[in-house]
C-alpha cells in the first residue's frame, strides 16, 4: 500500500482508494503535519453542498460574512451527530515511529459523505467546510489547536473573493510563517491575534454538528447557529491561551505546492461499523504460535478477500485473545465482539451491537422504558437491522463470534451469522464443538485448530517444568499464573496437581491479605452473565465503592479481562474461572455462596445485568445447575436460607426469567415465593410476584374460564396490595396489573355466547384502557398533565404508553364484529340495524387509528426499517380494512388488505433472514400473514363472483391446481393425509 490506511478494490477501470490515507498525529506537536491537512480538502463532492447563491461573485466583509453564514447554515440544515472521539485511531507501530521519528498516532479521516452523514469530529467538519469555502470563491485556513485539548476551526479573510485575491491575502495577524513550510503559519511571540480584525472571520464549525451540551445528554434537533460559531479570535469559551497553541494551514496555498490533495474516497459512504472492539489483556506472541499466527494475518485486511474463519480448541486456549488481535488487524479497531453461545444469546449482542451503533450515528439511547423491560421482538428487531448493515455495505467490517459452542446444524444459530461478501469482510468463530471445524472445511473457511501451548512458551514465561499439568498448555491459566509470581508475590506450589483454573483461584485467595477486596469482587463476577459487565456498577451490588480499583487490580492479576465502554473499566471473567470460583466457595463456605447469589439477585443492577446478558448456561445455572442431576444456584441457596430469603430468591429468578423469557418459565418461581413472602414485609415482590402468575394464564391460549377469571382475581389482590404505596415504581407496577386485568378481561368476553352480554363487556374493557392509558400518561408526564382523551402517545413519551394504547387497537376490532353480528339479527333497513352498523364502522375507524399511529411512532423508532412491531400494526391495518370488505361489504378494500398484508409479510420476511433464507419458511409471524393473505385472497374471488357456488368453485379449482403441483413437484419428508370427498376428490 502507497500509504499508511490506503486500501484498494478494483473499480473495473480504475484502481481507487477505497479511504484515505490517515494523517499521523503527533502526541507530543499534533502541529508538525498539519501541512498535510490541505490534502484532505475536497472540492470534487463538496461542491454539490454550496448553496446556489454561494456562486455568485462577492466582495467585502459584510459579503464575506453573509457567505461564510450561509455555507454554515447549510451544514447545520444536515443535522450531523457530533463525535467527540476521532474514527479508529491506530498509535504508531515500529514501522511510523521509525518513518516519522517519534511516537503518535494514524488517525483516519472521514470523506465529505461519511462526514455529512455523521458522526463527525471537529477535523472532519472543518476540512468539509473548507472544501465548501473554496467553492464559494472563499479562501479558507484551517486552524488546529493542540491545547488545551485539540481542537480543529476554519479561519477566512473575508474582504475579498478567492478568485482576486492572488497573492494579496495579507499575513494572519499574531502568526509567522513556518520556515520550509510555505502556507504553515505559527503564533508570532507578539501575541496579537484576530480580535478586532474585520477582515478575518474565525468560526467553530463544529457548533454546527448536534452536540449534546453535558455528557449523557440527549442530542438536540440540529446544531447551534452561526451566530454562537461566529469568532472574533481562537481563544474559545473555556479555552483561553488556545491561540498559542494554534497552527494555522493556507489550504490555497499549500495546494499549490508538490504537495497535492488525496483522491477523494468511493464506494459506501458510511461504514457498517464504528463501535470500538473491546481491549484485550496484552498479547503474547507464543514462540511455537509464530507461524499460524502470520498465516491467519494474511486473510485479514480491507484489500484482502472476504473471509470466514474459525478457531477451535478446548477452552483456555487462548481463541478469543487471538480472535480479538485478528479482529483490531482487521480494520483499524472497529468491529462487534459478540457472545454467540445459542441463537438467543446472539440475537441479544446483534441487538445491542446494533443499539450502540443507532446511539454513535444519532446520539440516541435504548427507548425509554416506565416499569417494562425491552421485549424479546425488540430484540430480533435490532439484530435483523444488524445483519442488514454489514449486508448492505461494500466497506470492510470484522464480527468476531465468541464461544459458538451450540450445534452449527440449529437453523436459529446458523441465520445469525454475518456473510462476508466483498473484500475486507470478515467472520472470525471461536468454538470448543469440531463440528464447526467440520463446517468450516466443508464450506471453505479457513480452519485452525490451537494447539497447547509447548515447553519452550513455558520456558519463555520462566515456568517450572511441574507447573505443566496444571496449565495444560493454556494461555489463560499461563498468562495468570505468571501475573499472580510477579505482581502478587505468592508462591507456586510444589504439587500443583492438575487444576489450573483452581490453582489460579487458590493463588488469587492467598493474596487477599494484601488485596482484601478482590476476592468480594471476583466471587460476585463469578457468578455473572460471562459478559463485560462496569467495574463501579459491581462494586455498587457489592456495597463498595471502589469497584474500578478492584477491577484494575483483578485485570493486572490477568485474572479478568478489561475493556473500556464510553470511558469506564468493564472486566470480564472467563468461564473456567468463574467455574473455579463457584465450585470452591459451595464446596469451603456454603453460606458465603448463598450471600453472593442473594447480594447478586436482590439488586436491581444484578438482575438487570442477567436480563440483558444472561446466555441460555448462565441463567440456567441458576435454575438447574451445570451438570445433569445438579440443583441450581437458586434452589441450592434457597434450601438452606430462611424463609425470606429463600422467597426473595424465588421472586427475583422469576422476575428474570419473564423478561428474558419463556414468560411461563417465571409462573414455578413466582409460585414459590408466594409460599414464602410475607405480602406485609414485601408488597411489591408479592403483587409482582402475582401479577406475573396471572400473566402466564393470559398469554396461554388454552386457559380455561375458570382460570382466566382467578387471574383477574389475583391481579385485583396484588393491585389491592399496592394501592397504599405512594413510590412511583409501585405505581408503575399497579397500572401493569390494571392493563393485564382489562386484557383478561377482553379473553373472557371473546368466550361469552349472548352477543348483547359480549358487546357490554367489550364496550367496559375499552374504556378501562383508555383509563389505564390515560394513567400511564401521567406516570410519565406528571400527575397534573392534562390529558385529552382518544389524543394517541406522543414520540416523547416512553414504550409503556405505546403499549398501553396499541391495546385499545384489538378491543375495537373485536367490538366491530359483535356490532356487526348484533345487527344481523336486526330487520333489515330499521334504524336499530343501521345504529348498529355505524357503531360497527366507527370501531373500525378507531381500530384503524391507533394502528396507524402506533406505526408511525415506530417507523420513527425504527427509522422507517423493518421491525416485527412494525409489521405488527401493518398487519394490524391489513384486518382492519378485510373486516370493511366483509362486515360492511366494502369490497375494495379487500384491495387494500391484500397490499398491506404483503407489506407486512416482506417486513417479517427481512427481519426472518431475508426471502431466500430457509428460515422464513418456518418463522410463525411469516406464516400468519401467508395464511391471512390466502384468506383475503378466497374474499377477492368471492367478491367477484355473482354466485356464491360461483366463488366456492373458483376457489376449490385453485387449491386443486395448487395441491396437485405442489404435491408433483416437491419432496416431502414424510407422510402427509389429506381429508377429502368419498370419491378420493379433494
Amino acid at each position: 500500500m502507497a500509504d499508511a490506511g490506503q486500501g484498494r478494490f478494483e473499480t473495473g477501470m480504475d484502481s481507487m482508494p477505497e479511504t484515505w490515507p490517515d494523517w499521523p498525529v503527533f502526541w507530543d506537536n499534533p502541529g508538525e503535519h498539519a501541512r498535510e491537512l490541505a490534502r484532505y480538502v475536497d472540492t470534487t463532492q463538496t461542491w454539490r453542498l454550496v448553496p446556489v447563491n454561494c456562486f455568485s461573485p462577492w466582495y467585502g466583509p459584510q459579503a464575506g460574512s453573509e457567505r461564510a453564514e450561509l455555507l454554515y447554515e447549510e451544514l447545520r440544515s444536515r443535522r450531523i451527530p457530533y463525535s467527540h472521539e476521532p474514527w479508529n485511531p491506530v498509535p504508531f507501530g515500529p514501522e511510523e515511529q521509525a518513518r516519522y521519528g517519534g511516537a503518535g498516532t494514524l488517525q483516519r479521516v472521514r470523506g465529505p459523505n461519511e462526514t455529512i452523514q455523521g458522526p463527525a469530529t471537529c477535523l472532519d467538519l472543518a476540512l468539509v467546510f473548507a472544501g465548501m469555502a473554496m467553492c464559494a470563491d472563499m479562501r479558507p485556513f484551517i486552524a488546529l489547536q493542540s491545547a488545551p485539548v485539540l481542537h480543529a476551526l476554519v479561519v477566512l479573510p473575508i474582504q475579498r473573493a478567492r478568485s482576486v485575491q492572488g497573492d494579496k491575502v495579507p499575513d494572519p495577524p499574531g502568526f509567522t510563517e513556518r520556515p520550509g513550510e510555505p502556507g504553515v503559519w505559527d503564533p508570532a511571540p507578539d501575541g496579537s491575534s484576530f480580535a478586532g480584525d474585520g477582515n478575518w472571520l474565525v468560526i467553530d464549525v463544529s457548533l454546527a454538528a448536534r452536540n449534546p451540551p453535558l455528557s449523557g445528554m440527549p442530542l438536540p434537533e440540529i446544531g447551534a447557529p452561526f451566530s454562537a460559531a461566529k469568532r472574533e479570535e481562537l481563544d474559545l469559551p473555556g479555552m483561553e491561551g488556545a491561540s498559542r497553541n494554534s497552527t494555522l494551514v493556507d489550504v490555497d496555498r499549500v495546494r499549490r505546492t508538490p504537495l497535492e490533495p488525496y483522491v477523494p474516497p468511493v464506494g459506501s459512504a458510511v461504514p457498517a461499523i464504528y463501535g470500538y472492539l473491546p481491549t484485550f489483556p496484552s498479547f503474547i506472541d507464543y514462540p511455537t504460535r509464530q507461524e499460524l499466527l502470520a498465516d491467519l494475518h494474511d486473510v485479514v485486511g480491507a484489500a484482502l478477500p472476504p473471509a470466514t474463519i474459525v478457531l477451535h480448541g478446548e477452552p483456555g486456549r487462548g481463541k478469543s485473545m487471538l480472535a480479538a488481535r485478528l479482529a483490531v488487524a482487521a480494520d483499524h479497531g472497529c468491529g462487534w465482539f459478540l457472545n454467540a453461545t445459542d441463537d438467543k444469546i446472539l440475537t441479544r449482542s446483534l441487538a445491542q451491537a446494533e443499539n450502540q451503533e443507532l446511539g454513535k450515528r444519532a446520539g440516541l439511547a435504548g427507548p425509554a422504558m416506565h416499569g417494562e423491560g425491552v421485549d424479546a421482538i425488540e430484540d430480533r428487531g435490532l439484530a435483523s437491522a444488524a445483519l442488514r448493515r454489514l449486508s448492505e455495505t461494500g466497506q470492510p467490517w470484522v464480527v468476531v463470534l465468541d464461544n459458538c459452542d451450540s450445534p452449527p446444524g440449529l437453523a436459529g444459530l446458523r441465520g445469525l451469522i454475518p456473510r462476508p461478501r466483498t473484500n475486507g469482510q470478515v467472520v472470525i468463530i471461536t468454538t470448543k464443538d469440531p463440528d464447526w471445524a467440520r463446517l468450516g472445511e466443508s464450506s471453505g473457511w479457513k480452519v485452525r485448530e490451537l494447539p497447547p501451548l509447548g515447553q519452550p512458551d513455558l520456558e519463555k514465561l520462566g515456568l517450572a517444568s511441574q507447573t505443566g499439568s496444571a496449565v495444560y498448555g493454556t494461555p489463560l491459566i499461563t498468562q495468570a499464573v505468571v501475573a499472580l509470581r510477579e505482581r502478587a508475590a505468592v508462591t507456586l506450589p510444589a504439587q500443583p496437581g492438575t487444576d489450573g483454573p483452581g490453582l489460579v483461584w487458590h493463588l488469587l485467595r492467598m493474596s487477599q491479605h494484601r488485596w482484601p477486596a478482590i476476592g468480594e469482587l471476583a466471587r460476585l463476577l463469578a457468578w455473572c452473565p460471562p459478559e463485560p459487565i462496569d467495574a463501579d456498577l459491581l462494586g455498587e451490588i457489592g456495597e463498595r465503592g471502589d469497584g474500578e480499583a478492584v477491577g484494575r487490580r483483578l485485570a493486572e492479576l490477568s485474572f479478568v479481562s478489561p475493556s473500556f465502554n464510553a470511558g469506564r473499566l468493564t472486566v470480564q471473567m472467563h468461564r473456567l474461572f468463574a467455574a473455579a470460583v463457584r465450585r470452591q466457595t459451595w464446596h469451603d463456605n456454603p453460606e458465603m455462596a448463598i450471600g453472593v447469589i442473594s447480594r447478586l439477585l436482590s439488586a436491581e443492577q444484578g438482575r438487570a445485568t442477567f436480563i440483558a446478558a444472561a446466555d441460555s448456561k448462565a441463567l440456567g445455572r441458576l435454575e438447574h445447575g451445570d451438570e445433569a442431576g445438579e440443583p441450581g444456584d437458586v434452589p441450592r441457596a434457597a434450601a438452606s436460607a430462611d424463609p425470606s430469603t429463600a422467597g426473595l430468591l424465588w421472586y427475583n429468578l422469576g422476575h428474570i426469567r419473564e423478561r428474558r423469557g419463556p414468560v411461563a418459565g417465571s409462573d414455578p418461581h413466582f409460585d414459590k415465593a408466594l409460599q414464602l413472602l410475607d405480602p406485609e414485609q414485601y408488597p411489591c415482590e408479592v403483587a409482582e410476584s402475582m401479577i406475573g402468575r396471572a400473566r402466564v394464564v393470559y398469554q396461554n391460549a388454552q386457559s380455561s374460564a375458570d382460570q382466566l377469571t382467578q387471574a383477574r382475581a389475583q391481579v385485583a389482590a396484588a393491585r389491592d396490595l399496592l394501592a397504599p404505596l405512594a413510590d412511583s415504581s409501585a405505581r408503575e407496577l399497579r397500572e401493569q396489573g390494571n392493563a393485564l386485568s382489562w386484557l383478561i378481561a377482553r379473553r373472557i368476553a371473546g368466550r361469552e355466547r349472548n352477543p348483547r352480554k359480549r358487546a357490554g363487556e367489550l364496550a367496559e374493557v375499552i374504556e378501562q384502557l383508555w383509563l389505564s392509558y390515560e394513567a400511564r400518561l401521567r406516570l410519565i408526564r406528571g400527575a397534573d398533565a392534562a390529558i385529552e382523551r382518544g389524543a394517541p402517545p406522543a414520540p416523547s413519551d416512553d414504550l409503556s404508553a405505546e403499549r398501553a394504547y396499541y391495546n385499545l387497537s384489538g378491543t375495537y376490532l373485536e367490538l366491530a364484529k359483535v356490532h356487526h353480528e348484533l345487527a344481523e339479527v336486526e330487520p333489515p333497513g330499521s334504524e336499530r340495524r343501521r345504529e348498529l352498523l355505524t357503531l360497527a364502522s366507527d370501531d373500525l375507524v378507531n381500530s384503524r387509528t391507533v394502528y396507524q399511529h402506533v406505526r408511525r411512532l415506530r417507523e420513527i423508532r425504527y427509522r422507517g426499517q423493518p421491525h416485527p412491531h412494525l409489521a405488527a400494526c401493518v398487519q394490524g391495518e391489513a384486518y382492519v380494512t378485510y373486516y370493511r370488505a366483509i362486515l360492511l361489504g366494502e369490497h375494495g378494500a379487500l384491495i387494500d388488505s391484500f397490499e398491506l398484508t404483503a407489506e407486512a409479510m416482506r417486513q417479517r420476511q427481512i427481519v426472518a433472514g431475508g426471502p431466500d433464507s430457509p428460515a422464513v419458511l418456518t418463522n410463525g409471524d411469516v406464516q400468519k400473514s401467508g395464511q391471512f393473505m390466502l384468506k383475503v385472497a378466497i374474499a377477492m374471488l368471492f367478491a367477484g363472483s355473482s354466485r356464491p357456488s360461483s366463488g366456492v368453485e373458483n376457489v376449490m379449482d385453485v387449491t386443486r391446481e395448487a395441491l396437485a403441483e405442489t404435491f408433483s413437484r416437491v419432496s416431502w419428508p414424510g407422510p402427509i393425509e389429506l381429508q377429502g370427498r368419498p370419491d378420493g376428490r379433494i
